[in-house]
């Protein structure tokens, strides 16, 4: 029983989600007053993705440490100026918002989604450490560069939060698997279910806390300008991570499925804590495209026989 609904969970994410989502409308003072926890249920599906990591396994992408390496870099300064470019003219909000997604790749449920998937964990992994580890020195500085003077930021304080953010569940789940490797593995081997109910019940909490302002929100032109606009930044970096030169199929899909799933759980809580209500409005709207992207995106593994294929080698 506990595996099927492990398996339910971590394969019908979008269901979990918008449950979740509508009870958080209809019922949000069940869940407001939670508000001081949704850190910790990030925190918590970060430690998740950080267990599904075997750090003894770097060398074997010794033949592509470059690649990835480049890639990582990248993704945290080169594509955030480039949505930017793309997106200056649209309101402050809408613009800020979308460069901070943008600003924030290697989400932690890359990795979870690339078990669940048979695509390459260890690949998405790595670049989900370079991406984080580089997170708290980079994501301050290109949102200032970019905005200057029509933002006001702690460069300093932003930094220190996503160090917390970041560092307290890497360190947690390297102490775990040191200290009981069995339990480690265990929670491992459930961490995508786990996890999903992790994001999902933050949201959702993030939601209830800001209902009413939601909701008028939604009545205006510019929240579905905004969610237009966040749609078409996922297709974006879907296509980039497709295109991207690649020896094997698995790896392509890989990249395509690794660069869409940004760390938009990350920016939620930075947009929170340091800039508007409404950036913050354009940062969840980023949760509709991101949580429907996924059936669609393995329905095109399936499509291409791809999974079939790779299960039926094992």
């Amino acid at each position: 029983m506990i595996k099927k609904i492990s398996d339910y969970l971590q394969n019908h994410f979008s269901t979990t989600f918008l449950v979740l989502v509508c009870f958080a409308l209809w019922q949000p003072d069940v869940l407001s007053p939670l508000q001081n926890h949704a850190e910790k249920l990030l925190m918590g599906a970060l430690f998740l993705g950080y267990l599904k990591i075997e750090f003894g396994e770097f060398s074997h992408l010794r033949a592509n440490a470059t690649k990835i390496i480049t890639l990582s870099i990248a993704s945290v300064t080169l594509l955030p100026i480039c949505v930017f470019l793309l997106v200056f003219w649209l309101p402050l909000p809408t613009a800020l918002g979308l460069t901070m997604i943008a600003a924030a790749p290697g989400a932690m449920m890359a990795p979870l989604i690339a078990g669940m998937w048979n695509l390459r964990v260890l690949w998405t992994s790595i670049y989900v450490i370079i991406t984080s580890a580089l997170l708290p020195l980079t994501f301050p500085y290109v949102i200032l560069i970019l905005f200057g003077s029509k933002i006001e930021i702690s460069v300093l304080d932003m930094s220190l939060f996503l160090a917390k953010m970041i560092i307290i569940p890497s360190v947690l789940a390297f102490v775990f698997k040191k200290i009981s490797r069995t339990m480690a593995q265990k929670t491992s081997d459930n961490s995508g279910a786990i996890g999903t109910l992790c994001i999902a019940f933050f949201v959702a909490i993030i939601i209830a806390s800001n209902r009413d302002f939601l909701l008028m929100g939604f009545t205006k032109l510019q929240t579905f300008v905004s969610l237009g606009a966040m749609i078409l930044l996922f297709l974006f970096r879907f296509c980039i991570g497709y295109l991207i030169p690649t020896k094997e199929k698995r790896e392509k899909l890989t990249n395509c499925m690794m660069f869409g799933c940004m760390n938009n759980g990350i920016v939620i809580i930075v947009a929170s804590k340091f800039f508007s209500p409404e950036v913050q409005l354009v940062l969840l709207l980023s949760e509709i495209p991101w949580s429907f992207s996924l059936p669609i995106f393995k329905k095109f593994l399936v499509r291409s026989k791809f999974l079939e294929c790779e299960n039926g080698k094992q």
